[in-house]
């Protein structure tokens, strides 16, 4: 309920009426410059002005919580079945109430009574299990991430394939084509979802080769944010997405301090994003962030990730596990999908669609 809360707060003091914007939807979009290109691949990251303009929406705020809404109760749902997976059992928990089934009209009061329960049974059967002294292996709560919005809401889904992004994604990556990998929110207030993210590149969290060329996702915030006030932005390390040396030889790990990062990279910000503007960043390129400042109002953006339309599944070689320490942080992700595919096999399915270029149907059929 709180953070349902805090969406309306910042729908209320930041959010202004959408002015013309400064492209058009049929597809009439100038991209990027050559030299944000170059600066993009030189750096592993770039701020993109007045990328989506749809953010300044007066309803943008309602539609963010409405995906926002049904896409922490998936989060629950998918984190009971990881535990049931690992063996946690809590018969002595009370059972919460049946999320298989929900509507997607469901009202925000009754969303956030689900999730505070669902939440607070999952909780129980982890201390339940870690109590047990027969126990070797203790657990920990599946990281809250709510992935796929615009799986959830028609707006939101319409800016994420939306030709302008595509376009802007398929330039940055120089690849003629590019799909819609996933959607995300990313939320920091004055509870305990104001965490720091530590530094740490996407591609390690992600089932697929992308070759050359490789993957990207835009970080767009839904209230002006400015660094000189301390508001959590994403930090990123100059040209860490070209550094083999350093992860190949010194850490392959999918985790990175601050110290040894900063010390190694500039660090880069952008000075300020407004409603609309947008960081775009390089799937290898490490980046974190600082927590949000009490003294300042609540920090959420939304992320969209695009990859090149030819990638493929990952080789696991039968199982990535044994192969290298590949997470299942992103499970919630890529989950619906990956089992329908084969290793090797390109990424063509209808949950991943081709956003660039739009595919227009000949006329007549």
């Amino acid at each position: 309920m709180k953070i349902i809360a805090v969406l309306h707060f910042i729908g209320l003091c930041c959010v202004t009426a959408l002015p013309p914007a400064h492209t058009s939807d049929d597809g009439a979009y100038g991209g990027i410059s050559a030299q944000g290109v170059l600066a993009y691949m030189r750096d592993g990251w770039q701020t993109i002005r007045d990328l989506v303009p749809e953010l300044r929406d007066p309803d943008i705020i309602r539609n963010v919580s409405h995906a926002y809404n049904l896409g922490r109760l998936e989060y629950v749902k998918h984190s009971y079945g990881k535990l049931l997976e690992r063996g946690v059992s809590c018969p002595s928990c009370k059972p919460f109430y049946n999320l298989t089934h929900y509507d997607t009209d469901i009202t925000e009061d009754f969303g956030s009574f689900l999730f505070a329960h669902g939440l607070a049974y999952l909780n129980c059967c982890v201390q339940s299990h870690n109590e047990d002294p027969a126990v070797g292996q203790r657990e920990v709560m599946p990281l809250l991430q709510v992935l796929n919005t615009h799986r959830f809401n028609p707006h939101l889904y319409k800016i994420a394939t939306s030709y302008r992004m595509g376009q802007v994604a398929a330039q940055l990556l120089q690849v003629p084509s590019v799909r819609l990998y996933q959607s995300a929110m990313f939320i920091k207030d004055d509870n305990e979802l104001n965490q720091e993210t530590v530094y740490h590149n996407d591609l390690n969290m992600i089932p697929l080769d992308t070759g050359p060329g490789n993957y990207l996702t835009f970080w767009c915030p839904i209230r002006r944010l400015e660094h000189s006030m301390g508001d959590s932005m994403l930090k990123f390390a100059h040209g860490s997405q070209r550094d083999l040396t350093f992860r190949h030889w010194y850490q392959p790990q999918l985790l990175y301090s601050a110290d040894e990062i900063i010390a190694r990279y500039g660090i880069g910000t952008p000075a300020y994003l407004d409603v609309g503007d947008c960081t775009a960043h390089s799937g290898w390129v490490l980046h974190g962030a600082s927590q949000q400042p009490g003294t300042r109002p609540p920090r959420m953006a939304l992320g969209f990730g695009f990859v090149a339309s030819d990638a493929t599944v990952m080789m696991y070689n039968g199982n990535p596990r044994k192969v290298r320490n590949f997470p299942d942080e992103d499970e919630i992700s890529y989950g619906p999908w990956l089992p329908d595919l084969e290793e090797g096999q390109v990424i063509d399915h209808p949950l991943l669609p081709i956003v660039y270029p739009k595919i227009v149907p000949p006329q007549g059929t």
